[in-house]
């Protein structure tokens, strides 16, 4: 059952001399092609995870984010692999269509290859995934694979009564289709949750055992890369005991949803200087932090005084790609996800879709 945690809600930071950042509400997943009405509560966790194996494999990757500001095509990105032409890291992408959530749907194989050939047409080398529903592990894979592309893969948690169990499909399903291919080819990174302790999913423990069990699976079918969950600034600094448990820091920094007014202009130095934050919530040890989305919204509400529109979106867009952390960058997203709308879905989470900001 897929479960829309509704993100506009503002987080306080306990940071000083910053702002603070939520984040949208992002692609949830389900084990069906029937997509639920979104649900802004979301129970506390209830599920009991017994303690995991030691990682067999723990990698550790410490590259760390520069700040030349340079982002020309040929450089090593946060993961340490080559920037995408434009000078990003890559973009987020979800296979769902339908106006809304009672009428939402899967994607095709074929809608699938053309979004993704879009992608790659706009000057992207990187794609991230949230789940595994709808086929879309293997079809992504396939596609990107066929363009010479790369991908960050997920388990998406639909809700604390199901976390263990949606743990433990997904993993089942990237493990045994990974198998299937002989290796993890064009896989650089697997996020286990996201934003998982912000919705009241899971606990800091028990995503800790959630990540120490997807390392010691993946490693067990042949993957030895990079294993990280996606958090908001805030659950890094409230959690830095978890910062042991990935090899990069990834969080979601949307300069729209800051505590403070962030112009569209500044929203690259606004995730710049986040970027920051999130090194210090985890003692500045050196590894790389990899915003997994960043974005503007095109309609909707204002929230805090920052307005959704086409032209605030290309101006926080080219704010973010002239940003000194661009190659850190996940932008969010490809399309937008119309098929979220529902009663307790704020409009302006429907209209991040900002491909066309980069061209065709």
């Amino acid at each position: 059952m897929r479960v829309d945690v509704d993100c506009s809600t503002v987080i306080t930071e306990p940071a000083p001399s910053t702002t603070s950042v939520s984040t949208t509400s992002t692609p949830v997943l389900s084990s069906s092609t029937s997509i639920s009405t979104p649900s802004t509560s979301v129970p506390s966790p209830s599920t009991s995870i017994s303690a995991a194996p030691s990682p067999s494999v723990s990698p550790q990757i410490h590259v760390g984010v520069t700040n030349s500001g340079s982002n020309a095509s040929g450089q090593a990105n946060a993961l340490n692999k080559a920037v995408s032409s434009n000078g990003a890291m890559g973009m987020t992408y979800s296979p769902y269509t339908g106006t809304s959530s009672s009428d939402s749907s899967c994607k095709s194989t074929d809608q699938i290859n053309s979004d993704i050939q879009a992608i790659h047409a706009a000057g992207f080398n990187l794609v991230r995934i949230y789940a595994t529903d709808c086929n879309q592990l293997e079809a992504v894979h396939q596609a990107t694979q066929s363009l010479s592309m790369s991908m960050i893969i997920g388990v998406f948690f639909n809700s604390a009564g199901s976390a263990q169990s949606d743990f433990v499909d997904q993993m089942g399903s990237i493990t045994s289709y990974f198998e299937s291919q002989g290796g993890y080819s064009g896989i650089d990174l697997v996020i286990i949750g996201n934003e998982c302790i912000s919705s009241g999913i899971c606990s800091a423990g028990q995503l800790s055992s959630f990540l120490a069990q997807a390392r010691s699976s993946l490693a067990g079918s042949g993957y030895q890369g990079p294993v990280s969950t996606s958090l908001i600034l805030k659950d890094w600094l409230d959690n830095p005991s978890l910062c042991p448990d990935v090899d990069v820091l990834a969080s979601n920094i949307h300069p729209f949803f800051s505590d403070n007014t962030v112009s569209p202009n500044g929203s690259g130095d606004y995730v710049d200087s986040q970027i920051q934050l999130v090194q210090k919530a985890c003692g500045n040890d050196g590894k790389a932090v990899v915003v997994t989305e960043s974005g503007w919204p095109t309609q909707g509400p204002a929230n805090n005084g920052m307005t959704p529109s086409e032209s605030n979106q290309q101006a926080a867009i080219g704010s973010l790609r002239a940003s000194n952390n661009a190659k850190a960058i996940m932008f969010f997203a490809n399309d937008n996800d119309l098929w979220k709308a529902g009663p307790a879905v704020k409009e302006y989470e429907l209209y991040f879709g900002c491909l066309g900001q980069f061209g065709q």
